[in-house]
């Protein structure tokens, strides 16, 4: 994995949404990657820009970067940048829900 997901912590009062964040997150991911498959990428864009706001304070540091490149990417409509910024993205996520899963118990 590029990054330890164990290293990021949510600020201070965030900690009880973190798992109702990432359940949505996936949710977005998937219309994300819905909206790339047709080449759509404003809207991929748009929630780029929308993650990368508020990633940060509950504890998806890396989440904020690689949205930070989304955007970007899909500003400048490079599709095969989008797509492997898409699939770090979902490496990210997996990543760091077996350890939000794991640490619940």
């Amino acid at each position: 994995m590029m990054v330890n997901v164990k290293n990021e912590k949510p600020s201070p009062g965030l900690e009880e949404f973190c798992h109702e964040f990432l359940r949505d997150r996936l949710s977005e991911y998937q219309t994300i990657t819905r909206r790339c498959e047709v080449n759509d990428f404003e809207q991929v864009r748009k929630m780029a820009h929308k993650w990368k706001g508020f990633s940060a304070p509950y504890g998806f540091n890396h989440l904020e970067e690689l949205s930070t490149s989304l955007e970007k990417a899909a500003s400048l409509a490079e599709p095969t940048k989008v797509k492997a910024l898409l699939g770090e993205i979902d490496l990210y996520l997996k990543a760091k829900m077996e350890f939000m899963n794991h640490n619940a118990s």
